[in-house]
């Protein structure tokens, strides 16, 4: 299976010419779009990141592949079996 403009979200750090790390995107069930979550780093500027990052995604997904909501953390939420859950 070739990768799908979501999973090419990982490259995000590269796309934005940017600091982010990791990142991960989930469908959000409660309006049925995607949300993103990603690690950035710990000197990053959010606000400069979010900025780029939104300028790239608009460049290389079409609409409805675009995660309309991100949240930035430390690291990826996981479970207690160290895989990746949802966020609120």
């Amino acid at each position: 299976m070739g990768l799908g403009p979501i999973e090419q979200l990982g490259a995000l750090g590269v796309l934005a010419e940017t600091f982010v790390l990791d990142n991960s995107v989930f469908g959000d069930h409660a309006n049925g779009r995607l949300k993103a979550f990603v690690v950035a780093e710990e000197d990053c500027d959010l606000a400069r990141l979010s900025s780029r990052i939104e300028q790239a995604m608009v460049i290389h997904l079409t609409d409805h592949e675009r995660p309309k909501s991100f949240r930035f953390g430390p690291a990826l939420p996981r479970n207690a079996m160290g895989k990746l859950e949802d966020w609120p």
